[in-house]
């Protein structure tokens, strides 16, 4: 009688109640979920087969991986939904998987059950592909035209959107916008399902401001004054320079930002009949009371059951944008943080930037270019307490071939792409002398201190072939060892994976790896926009620089800076692409290539960056023990 047996239909809120786990490692807080107030409409929603497309433009630290992640887990259980996930690139697909996906099914005896492979790797279980009894979920990168074909599905699942290209395909060749290719992914599908979620980024160039312009409604969360019940959107007190009479406000009068982030507090926005103000500790209650409200006043509590202004139930809108900021976050420890974040950012272009984009969920209005200043990477440098820094616990290189030199740069890794930039080392000669090449052998196997005196490696280099004899790197990569040593190109093609590492050895026996260049680019100038010395900023992706000259002077933050986005024409489309314009760039060449190194080492080797930082002590072993595996294979 099983087969007659019928599934209860209970809401995406109910069952993650019920049954979504957040592991240790991925989560701040581990154990059963609890959907926080904020969070219910939009984990309905996120399910809702009424809402056909729901596009959340929204801002950091209000738990939507999470809820990205547990709807994505219902619909494959409880509605038997097969699903597509689209990272911006397919390394962050694979790290998505890795670090998102996997650790929460392995907390999850309901998934368990209809997921026979989930404990080991096979056909059915691998990073790109999720075979269970009933759905089948694929997770792909954004970039390369080949992830949008042959898939056809229920849901659709697009992440961080504005890192998105705004075109795929190659040069002269192009294929489209890429929302539109991973829509015709539905085509056909009973109850279609698309969701687009991203941090904004700079205004004019951004997806998913172009999607909210489609959408049939846009909703924002408006919160009860707790003194006059007047509904309102949640605001940043200062505009232009000036503090508004209403929004999160705080005593600038105060000497030290710590002073005056201790006086934050929210005004209400009916300054005539009320003015009073109100505190984080309130937030809670006012977020039980309040509703999700569209430009004509339709309005929803719970993103199941909607209504009209005059509280009349209504069809939910098809195609739902919401816009969200972190003011309503429960995850602070209060809004003094948002205040002093702001106040240590005011002024830094760079800084403000981030903060608008990950704090107030807003577009960047960009008056000047995509350019990254030099200057202000000079100004962030740190002194390390040591070679390797504490956290860093893998070691990548990349070098860089010239005619008359060899430029060498070595990085440290954290999870999550957090970055030491470790040793610099130009050899100067001819390229193709054996006592130039003699000197590079040298640095490539030095060693680097971590506080606690143990040595470290560099695991693995990506060492460039372009513009010199390839089978000059051939040979070194054969002495090293083929795993070590990576003979690398840049593919002409723009969307490539950032190292597309072959399975087999080249006709040179050697394994030659192409490296997406603009990809990687994409990812790194993201990451740069934020600042270290920042205590507010999230670790993922921080880019570290050293207070040492012969490590990272002035000219090592201008290379690094070199390129911009400029406008070009592809087959009569208008297109950006990274361009150094004639500036020297060897130092950003070279993180491309450590990056590619990392990579490799992650989806090809099973480097696991969050379990080597839980026993920090040890990276160096660690990253010896990876070259000796090498050495091995």
């Amino acid at each position: 009688m099983n087969p007659l047996k019928a599934t209860i239909p209970i809401t995406a809120v109910e069952w993650s109640d019920k049954y979504f786990r957040l592991p240790e490692g991925s989560s701040q807080i581990a154990g059963a979920w609890v959907t926080q107030p904020l969070q219910v409409a939009l984990l309905n929603m996120m399910t809702n087969d009424s809402i056909r497309l729901l596009a959340i433009k929204k801002s950091a630290r209000l738990g939507y991986t999470k809820m990205m992640v547990a709807a994505l887990l219902y619909l494959a259980e409880h509605k038997k939904r097969s699903a597509v996930v689209y990272q911006p690139v397919d390394d962050e697909s694979d790290a998505f998987v890795v670090d998102e996906v996997d650790p929460v099914i392995e907390e999850m005896p309901i998934i368990q059950r209809i997921f026979p492979d989930w404990n080991v790797k096979s056909e059915n279980n691998k990073v790109s592909k999720k075979v269970m009894i009933g759905s089948t979920i694929d997770f792909r990168g954004a970039t390369a035209p080949g992830n949008y074909r042959r898939l056809t599905k229920q849901v659709l699942i697009g992440d961080e959107v504005n890192a998105w290209p705004l075109e795929v395909g190659k040069k002269g060749k192009g294929e489209g916008n890429p929302i539109k290719l991973a829509l015709q992914r539905l085509k056909g599908a009973s109850f279609p399902k698309a969701i687009f979620g991203t941090t904004p980024t700079v205004a004019g160039n951004s997806h998913i401001s172009n999607i909210l312009e489609d959408c049939d409604l846009v909703f924002r969360f408006y919160l009860p004054c707790p003194h006059c019940g007047t509904e309102q959107v949640l605001e940043f007190g200062e505009r232009d320079g000036e503090l508004k009479e209403y929004g999160l406000l705080w005593d600038d009068t105060q000497s030290t930002t710590e002073k005056k982030s201790r006086t934050a507090h929210y005004k209400c926005v009916n300054t005539s009949e009320c003015g009073q103000s109100f505190h984080y500790s309130d937030l809670t209650k006012m977020e039980l009371a309040g509703k999700w409200i569209a430009e004509d006043l339709t309005w929803t509590k719970d993103g199941l059951q909607f209504f009209t202004e005059h509280g009349y139930r209504t069809q939910p809108p098809k195609n739902v944008g919401i816009e969200i900021n972190a003011l309503y976050s429960l995850n602070l420890d209060g809004w003094g943080e948002i205040v002093a974040e702001w106040l240590k950012a005011k002024g830094k272009p760079a800084n403000e930037r981030s903060f608008i984009n990950t704090v107030l969920g807003q577009d960047y209005e960009d008056k000047s270019s995509e350019k990254l200043d030099d200057e202000i990477l000079f100004e962030r440098r740190e002194k390390y307490k040591a070679q390797v820094p504490e956290r860093a616990v893998f070691l990548t290189g990349g070098i860089d071939s010239q005619r008359n030199r060899y430029e060498l740069f070595v990085w440290g890794w954290g999870p999550n792409d957090e970055k030491w930039l470790v040793d610099k080392q130009i050899i100067m000669g001819d390229y193709d002398k054996e006592s130039t090449l003699k000197l590079v052998d040298k640095a490539i196997n030095k060693t680097y201190k971590r506080a606690n005196g143990t040595e470290m490696t560099v695991a693995r280099w990506c060492w460039d072939t372009g513009g010199i004899d390839p089978d000059i790197v051939n040979k070194r990569s054969k002495k090293h060892g083929l795993f070590r040593v990576i003979p690398i190109k840049g593919a002409n093609v723009y969307g490539k994976p950032i190292a597309n590492f072959p399975l087999k050895r080249n006709k040179n026996g050697v394994y030659h790896t192409e490296i997406g260049t603009d990809t990687a680019k994409d990812l790194l100038y993201l990451h740069m926009e934020n600042d270290p010395l920042d205590p507010a900023s999230e670790p993922d992706g921080l880019m570290h620089l050293p207070i040492n000259d012969d490590i990272c002077d002035k000219f090592t933050c201008q290379q690094l800076a070199s390129e911009r986005l400029i406008e070009k024409s592809v087959s009569g489309k208008k297109v950006l692409r990274w361009d150094n314009e004639g500036r020297r760039n060897e130092a950003l060449d070279c993180l491309v290539y450590a990056l590619a190194a990392l990579r490799i080492s992650t989806s090809r080797f099973g480097i696991n960056l969050n379990e080597l930082a839980k026993t920090p002590s040890t990276g160096g072993s660690s990253s010896n023990i990876d070259i000796e595996a090498i050495g091995a294979g």
